[in-house]
């Protein structure tokens, strides 16, 4: 059950209505499983029938969740996922900046065998989709090491490394800490789920996650 709230065109009027399930979540966009209708009138035209902006936390909500499921849906082996993917778009980071305000996104690697310490970091604009970033570049948080720099100055990069270590020096060690400890048991039933699998595979086979290690000595253990 999923209760919104609208508002018919036609008589004016507020209600809230069960729409059931939400799915195909596509740029904030998506599909009720029961079509609203107006309890006074009967209206269910979808042109004449508003959303109304009581819903935004409810529907967040809702977005994070379905982020969430299609990252760890989506992920491959060797890839990287965004903090925000998991945590939903409240942990998104920001910074006022030069010219503006930022959206920072944080990127980890989330393999629970691997001791890497880099964080990509990406920018948007405040208010902008997280399509194509404005720059980016990586930062070994225990190296204090830029590299990979794109459309950003090294003297820019250390800069916004001041403003997000500003309040919290330790904030992407902690983030990345989080978001392997979240992701472990999700990513190990997405390899493992089916357990006819595992039988083919032997205790000195190489781990399915991607380690490079023995199962025995990786996966295994959980």
């Amino acid at each position: 059950m999923t209760i919104l709230y609208f508002k018919c065109k036609k008589c004016n009027k507020e209600f809230d209505f069960d729409v059931g399930k939400i799915s195909d979540f596509v740029n904030k966009r998506f599909r009720m499983e029961n079509g609203p209708a107006c309890p006074l009138c009967g209206n269910s035209e979808e042109s004449n029938i508003l959303l109304l902006d009581k819903n935004t936390p409810e529907l967040q909500e809702l977005l994070n969740k379905e982020a969430r499921k299609r990252a760890i849906r989506t992920y491959k082996h060797g890839e990287l996922i965004c903090y925000e993917a998991i945590f939903g778009g409240s942990s998104m980071l920001h910074i006022e900046f030069r010219d503006g305000e930022y959206k920072i996104g944080d990127y980890y690697c989330v393999n629970p065998l691997c001791d890497c310490s880099e964080v990509v970091l990406h920018a948007f604009h405040t208010h902008s989709d997280l399509d194509m970033p404005l720059w980016k570049f990586v930062y070994d948080y225990k190296l204090n090491k830029l590299s990979e720099r794109e459309d950003i100055t090294e003297e820019d990069s250390q800069e916004v490394i001041k403003k997000l270590q500003n309040e919290d020096k330790d904030i992407f060690s902690k983030r990345h800490l989080e978001l392997k400890k979240e992701l472990r048991h999700p990513l190990h039933n997405k390899f493992f789920k089916n357990k006819k699998s595992l039988l083919k595979i032997g205790r000195n086979d190489p781990c399915p996650c991607g380690s490079g290690k023995k199962y025995k000595k990786c996966c295994l253990k959980l």
